[in-house]
């Protein structure tokens, strides 16, 4: 049993007036918060320089210390940040919470879809195309192998400086073709909304919309968008595709529908959300899967258990229906692996 704190409480005994930790700490919590922000930076700044360490370290603990370092990145003038990890030395933004930090904390990103690519390949020549490459955590475990050549897409300005650099100090191969666009339906300049704190987050804007998230209220910057059937090269052998496009798979598909069935591999995320949100229409990959795909495997998420993989014509009947379900919820999606 929690022990319990005493208080002083209007009309009660002092030996009744008790409350718990989590109560006393929810009370202190609202007090905080009805101070404004200005008078709380007050207080803290008139504290002795031990104090504000130790709010500092328990900031760190609660927030979490990306989210701190992320805040006081641009105030240092720190604008990138170079983590080691199994993929090698691979630099990113501060305030990227989500990628960068689970490559800082765990050394890895990707691990079923990396291996999924890796076992594909396996010492075999052949390409694979990272559509959404982002800072290039999984392009770069497979231009480990020379005899792959590697294309990797990536529309923002941010993530493809650090994709850039992160080639550059990490493929000695010379097999890796960069190109900072983003995979749509046809050529057009299109805004790209950009995540505040997830950097694989940003998502294009087909139409003007409200969204759960906010995303109507994100900055967005003016990107170049080209079909993935004028962007790949000419492909000899085995052939990979990750898509990973925050909703736009419909557009990536209705643009590459030739790259895409000559591959015998393709990974793909599936947010309903996102689709809906894009405008898109999910029938696009599903009819495409069942007339180019034998089987197709699903997981929730990078981090769930794929499943036996069955055959497409099933496959697609699931997604169709999460599609559906899960349309106004931005927190589900799934990840489906296609085999030809």
């Amino acid at each position: 049993m929690a022990p319990s704190v005493s208080l002083a409480a209007s009309g009660l005994p002092e030996r009744h007036r008790v409350i718990s930790p989590r109560l006393e700490q929810a009370s202190l919590r609202a007090r905080l918060t009805s101070i404004p922000k200005r008078g709380l930076r007050t207080a803290v700044s008139l504290l002795p320089r031990g104090a504000q360490l130790a709010i500092l370290e328990q900031l760190s603990n609660d927030l979490g210390p990306w989210t701190v370092l992320g805040r006081i990145a641009g105030n240092c003038g720190l604008y990138s940040v170079r983590i080691e990890g199994a993929y090698g030395m691979i630099e990113g933004a501060p305030n990227d919470s989500v990628i960068l930090a689970e490559y800082a904390r765990l050394g890895h990103w990707a691990r079923r879809t990396n291996q999924l690519l890796l076992d594909f390949f396996n010492g075999q020549s052949g390409h694979y195309i990272d559509v959404g490459a982002n800072i290039g955590l999984t392009t770069l475990p497979v231009s480990q192998n020379a005899a792959v050549r590697c294309v990797a897409i990536e529309p923002d300005p941010t993530n493809f400086r650090h994709l850039c650099e992160n080639v550059a100090r990490n493929c000695s191969h010379g097999n890796v073709e960069l190109q900072q666009l983003a995979v749509f339906s046809q050529r057009a300049e299109i805004s790209l909304e950009l995540a505040p704190n997830n950097l694989g987050d940003h998502r294009l804007r087909t139409q003007d919309v409200s969204g759960f998230s906010k995303e109507d209220f994100w900055p967005t910057v003016s990107v170049q968008a080209a079909p993935l059937d004028e962007i790949a090269p000419d492909i000899v052998g085995r052939l990979a595709i990750k898509i990973d496009t925050q909703g736009a798979e419909p557009f990536v598909f209705a643009g590459g529908r030739r790259t895409l069935s000559r591959a015998s591999l393709v990974i793909s995320e599936w947010a309903p959300y996102w689709l809906a949100r894009l405008g898109g229409n999910p029938e696009i990959v599903t009819s495409f899967l069942t007339a180019h795909f034998s089987s197709v495997a699903i997981a929730e998420g990078e981090s769930g258990a794929l499943s036996k993989a069955e055959p497409a014509a099933v496959a697609v009947e699931r997604l169709l229906k999460v599609a559906n379900d899960w349309r106004h919820d931005p927190s589900k999606y799934l990840d489906f692996v296609a085999i030809q």
